[in-house]
């Protein structure tokens, strides 16, 4: 063992999904240079996400805890007082920290990145923009008007709509307002673009600061350091840069949000749009894989290199369509939750090859604490990947999906129509053997087995028994006990005013 404890990075590829690469055996060649590093790691094919988005996901990796405990989850943005952060245990034992994220969410302004002695917020304001659109209806003065026009799927069917209500109904005024607000927006994310409108310049900024870490003595050579690294890239709205283009063509780009899916009924059209945009973002992986592959190599050639744990994971993927889902909201399928891991690990540890042990996010705590040997407490939910400890269960939680108000309406609406009630997921557990159940709110359950169903395409519950039902429905509710569930619930509901949603529990 070396005297000084060794580095470590931690890349997260925000809003990558294993199903989209090709490292598991993803049919497109999306991630070439990272098949060729896997060479040199370990590669975890069973590692999921502890939650559908962003906040609880990243808070999961530096607590070693599932959402319901941390305190990061729908309706509540803040970690729990009495949480360990990472970040401030390898503070403790002598770290440099350091952070460059294009993700406003994962900042020290969103308080989830406390305790850095260097920051680069690349993705500044995003999060008081995410907390403005989750309080603002806009249009609220023209909501008929707008509500149609969320149905279109592209632009000139978007401005027909607008000169057909005007034709039929008058309204001028209205009209005008709408337009005034469409262009303001529009000219907004031109002239200031956020990382989610514009983020290829910003990962192409990453590359450049973490090079720079390196070049201009940032990193003290008398500490270990720790760096922490968000891309963005992948996040709707996906323009990938020309040159990676390899399966859209030059003239594709996001301008609606895949989202206005939920609003419109199965149709070529809407075929035609999530098509363009599942080629979009597998075009923004491939694009990830090369920046991947730049970082690998700049850090490479530094002297740091043999001793260090680099972590490359993603915090959860995207729908682009599968069971009629779209973005990240409302489901805990595997789309969503099943990410990638790749773990190099100091050369001392001799870890190289693939290793089938079922993963949570929850796990790199644990992880980095033994490597470092901390003496700080581990808890139940993380177990340490350096060890032969084999994890039973894998938890996502959603914890309160009505946050989601305008998704969970829209998809709502969309069922009725085929005469089925829609109720969002809010648990998911995944076994060692490689079953996974999935309750929602009203708690039906969906069975899978993952060994033979990645793609959750064949639900087995309709056809077991009343009591293996009954066995899966205890563990879920010992799950919930365990995870604090029913607390962060009434939490949240109480901080929402979502009233309504526990007497559906049962």
């Amino acid at each position: 063992m070396t005297s000084k404890p060794p580095n470590i990075i931690l890349i997260v590829l925000d809003t990558v999904g294993a199903k989209h690469l090709s490292l598991y055996g993803y049919p497109r060649r999306t991630t070439p240079n990272l098949e060729e590093i896997a060479g040199e790691c370990m590669v975890y094919p069973r590692c999921f996400a502890t939650s559908n988005w962003t906040m609880p996901s990243h808070a999961s990796m530096f607590t070693g805890l599932y959402p319901s405990q941390h305190g990061v989850y729908e309706g509540n943005l803040t970690l729990w007082d009495n949480v360990h952060h990472l970040a401030s245990i390898l503070k403790m034992a002598g770290y440099q920290t350091l952070g460059v994220s294009a993700n406003g969410l994962v900042a020290p302004a969103s308080g989830l990145c406390p305790d850095f002695d260097y920051f680069k917020d690349l993705g500044f304001g995003l999060f008081d923009q995410f907390l403005d659109r989750m309080q603002h209806k806009p249009m609220e003065s023209s909501r008929e008007l707008w509500i149609e026009l969320t149905r279109k799927l592209s632009v000139r069917h978007f401005c027909q709509a607008s000169l057909q209500h005007f034709s039929k109904n008058g309204g001028i005024g209205e009209l005008i307002r709408l337009v005034q607000w469409v262009a303001k927006s529009s000219l907004q994310s031109v002239l200031n673009p956020t990382p989610i409108d514009k983020s290829s310049g910003l990962t192409k900024d990453t590359v450049k600061i973490f090079n720079e870490i390196f070049d201009t003595n940032i990193v003290q050579n008398d500490h270990p350091f720790f760096i922490f690294i968000n891309f963005i890239e992948a996040h709707q709205r996906y323009r990938p840069p020309l040159r990676y283009r390899k399966f859209s063509h030059w003239y594709d780009k996001q301008l609606l949000s895949s989202l206005r899916c939920y609003k419109t009924e199965n149709s070529p059209a809407k075929e035609n749009f999530i098509r363009k945009y599942l080629n979009l973002y597998d075009d923004e992986i491939y694009f990830l894989d090369r920046i991947i592959r730049q970082l690998w190599d700049i850090f490479k050639n530094t002297k740091y290199f043999d001793e260090t744990l680099i972590i490359i994971t993603s915090d959860h993927g995207e729908h682009l369509g599968e069971k009629e889902h779209y973005g990240h909201y409302l489901s805990l399928y595997n789309e969503l939750i099943w990410v990638p891991l790749v773990v190099k690990f100091p050369r001392e540890y001799g870890k190289k090859g693939e290793d089938q042990r079922l993963v949570s996010l929850t796990d790199f705590y644990s992880t980095i604490l033994d490597l470092i040997g901390s003496p700080m407490p581990r808890p139940w939910t993380s177990l340490s990947l350096l060890d032969g400890q084999t994890r039973e269960l894998a938890l996502a939680q959603l914890v309160l999906p009505e946050q989601f108000k305008a998704q969970l309406e829209a998809k709502r609406n969309l069922c009725r129509k085929t005469g089925v009630d829609y109720y969002p997921h809010i648990l998911a557990v995944i076994t060692k053997n490689g079953y996974k159940i999935i309750e929602d709110r009203p708690g039906n359950l969906e069975v899978y087995n993952l060994n033979s169903n990645m793609s959750e395409n064949h639900n087995l519950a309709p056809h077991l028994t009343p009591e293996a039902l009954g066995a899966y429905h205890e563990l879920l509710e010992d799950i919930k006990i365990e995870t604090n569930y029913y607390e962060a619930v009434e939490d949240g509901v109480t901080r929402t005013g979502l009233e309504g949603i526990l007497s559906n529990n049962n």
